[in-house]
């Protein structure tokens, strides 16, 4: 991904490119914590 800084030439891509970004960032934390607390919970 190439990256411009301020989204110069992209118009109305970028705003959705970091909404997109946030949003698979946000995913990410909240898998880690359920994988997390599954680990923690499992009896095994």
């Amino acid at each position: 991904m190439v990256r411009t800084g301020t989204g110069a030439g992209h118009g109305g891509l970028a705003p959705d490119y970091h909404r997109a970004q946030r949003v698979v960032f946000r995913a990410n934390v909240v898998g880690r914590d359920f994988v997390t607390l599954w680990l923690i919970a499992d009896p095994s």
